[in-house]
């Protein structure tokens, strides 16, 4: 029954998100928000790496698919972030910030993957 619990794509995406944020923090990087909501949609992860504000999305892969973590990242999806984080930027002024990136932590096979200033 245990396993059974953990074994749902919904637990395991929040067990990858969790393994993200700390391997992040590890990497220097100062959490803002985790899991921070809006009319938009959602993000994973807000940071702050030195002077840039970064939206992250956690993306994992346990089994090998047609598409790898990293491509799963649909246009819809990186626009629901770029508007999003714009909400953040709104209702949480961050002037010592003056950048913003996007980035994805893409976990293929519980190998984890940074990927920093996506576009699509």
């Amino acid at each position: 029954m245990y396993i059974k619990y953990f074994n749902n794509s919904y637990h395991l995406g929040l067990i990858a998100e969790y393994y993200a944020k700390y391997w992040l923090i590890a990497h220097g990087l100062k959490i803002l928000a985790h899991r921070y909501s809006s009319p938009y949609g959602e993000i994973d992860l807000i940071l702050q790496d030195q002077a840039t504000l970064v939206a992250l999305e956690v993306r994992f892969r346990r089994h090998p698919r047609s598409k790898t973590a990293a491509e799963s990242i649909t246009p819809l999806k990186y626009t629901r972030i770029i508007q999003t984080l714009e909400y953040y930027r709104q209702y949480h002024p961050t002037p010592h910030l003056p950048n913003e990136r996007i980035d994805c932590i893409a976990i293929d096979h519980w190998r984890i993957q940074w990927l920093k200033n996506i576009e699509l």
